[in-house]
């Protein structure tokens, strides 16, 4: 969460479009803090979690949503950034991630940082739509029933195009 805050406050906040309900929650949230407004607004780092994390309005699928915008504006934030300010943003955000990545690798990685964010994005959901259904586990506990071979299938053509089950 902190890295969250952190990145999006060193890009100096976020474009966001809010709708009434997500603008009555937030300012709820923070009273006497904040006064969004529906339509356009800047969120700083805390707004920005906040926004990503609401789903006391709706539903899971919204926030996964959200949490998307809220990457989408990073990444739209940081294109025609030059090298040297992606550099300085990794050493300030690199520390506050774990990953299995070696330093080398990471630095090979970030050599492809500007390219990578002139790409435009492709986005699914997974499970896709009728691909699951709620059912009863142990202990009355629900959970999800999901179709694996859909999903995969589903899965695999996002990323490789047309699928091949062999």
């Amino acid at each position: 969460f902190n890295t969250v805050m952190t990145v999006v406050d060193e890009i100096d906040g976020i474009d966001m479009e809010l709708t009434e309900a997500e603008v009555k929650f937030m300012n709820k949230y923070r009273k006497g803090y904040w006064d969004l407004q529906v339509g356009m607004n800047t969120l700083d780092g805390l707004q920005a979690l906040t926004y990503a994390r609401l789903r006391g309005i709706d539903t899971d699928w919204y926030r996964i949503q959200r949490q998307r915008k809220c990457i989408l504006a990073v990444v739209e934030k940081l294109k025609g950034s030059s090298f040297s300010r992606l550099n300085d943003l990794c050493d300030i955000v690199l520390p506050l991630i774990q990953t299995n990545l070696t330093k080398l690798e990471i630095a090979e990685l970030i050599l492809y940082a500007p390219n990578f964010l002139k790409s435009e994005f492709d986005q699914m959901t997974i499970p896709i739509p009728n691909s699951y259904g709620g059912m009863n586990c142990f202990s009355g506990v629900s959970g999800w029933a999901l179709d694996y071979n859909k999903n995969n299938k589903a899965l695999h053509e996002f990323l490789f195009g047309e699928y091949n089950a062999a």
